[in-house]
């Protein structure tokens, strides 16, 4: 038996599934491999905001409060205390809190300022490792 991973997904991860049209992969992604995906009242909220900006609510297929729906249902909420004060940009800081209060293993962004964040425990990963290290071939 494997032992679940246990994940946190930059806001911009989401938004790149979300406006390719990839939301089927990624909830395969987390189904296939038991992926734990952990949020945050924070992030949740960031999410919301960028979704509802025009220039991404127009490439939208579905309405925001869909979107959101579904990814709370791929994720587990968890309520964090601001602690980490580590990250080049202080508002990226909830998603070090998130990740190691969470224990999460895996930090994936597409930020790469954050990539010079060294967290002992905390692996940070493009979105194309990610895919490289839980791949899925979906058929059309």
């Amino acid at each position: 038996m494997r032992k679940q991973t246990s994940v946190v997904l930059d806001t911009n991860i989401w938004v790149s599934y979300i406006i390719s049209g990839n939301l089927r992969e990624l909830s395969a992604q987390i189904l296939t491999y038991q992926l734990q995906v952990f949020a945050c009242k924070e992030l949740s909220n960031e999410l919301e905001d960028v979704l509802c900006r025009q220039k991404i609510k127009k490439l939208l297929t579905y309405p925001v409060n869909d979107y959101l729906r579904l990814i709370q249902k791929l994720t587990t909420n968890f309520n964090i205390h601001p602690i980490f004060r580590g990250a080049p940009d202080p508002q990226d800081n909830f998603l070090f809190d998130l990740a190691l209060q969470s224990k999460s293993s895996l930090l994936v962004t597409g930020d790469k300022r954050l990539f010079a964040v060294s967290v002992l425990s905390l692996s940070i990963l493009t979105l194309s490792d990610f895919k490289k290290r839980f791949p899925i071939h979906l058929t059309k």
